[in-house]
């Protein structure tokens, strides 16, 4: 009889996994990050009913906030889904999460335009 073990093939490949790549963890850091303190940012004006841009200097930025602030109650609750997304993206253990909500606000901004 020959033992299970020596019958498995080795359970370690001989290719490192994307995880494995310290250059790949901290770009996927920097970028939970990065995204995570952009919406940190966003959020506070969102959630107090102010306009995001009313000093854009350039005309199609301002065109572009102001018809996203537009849609009303919404806006506040873009801001508050902006905040958890932010804690979220900030929290290793919370940052799929944080992922996923921080794609529902990306593509509803992208379905309002």
């Amino acid at each position: 009889m020959t033992d299970m073990a020596t019958a498995r093939p080795n359970a370690q490949s001989s290719t490192p996994s994307l995880r494995a790549h310290a250059a790949v963890r901290a770009w996927i850091t920097a970028s939970r990050w990065i995204l995570g303190l952009s919406y940190l940012l966003a959020a506070p004006s969102k959630i107090a009913g102010h306009e995001f841009a009313r000093a854009a200097k350039d005309p199609a930025i301002h065109e572009f906030f102001a018809h996203l602030f537009a849609i009303g109650p919404l806006w506040r609750l873009r801001g508050v889904t902006q905040l958890v997304a932010g804690m979220c993206l900030l929290i290793p253990r919370t940052a799929a999460l944080g992922a996923l909500v921080a794609l529902g606000v990306t593509t509803g901004i992208e379905v309002t335009l």
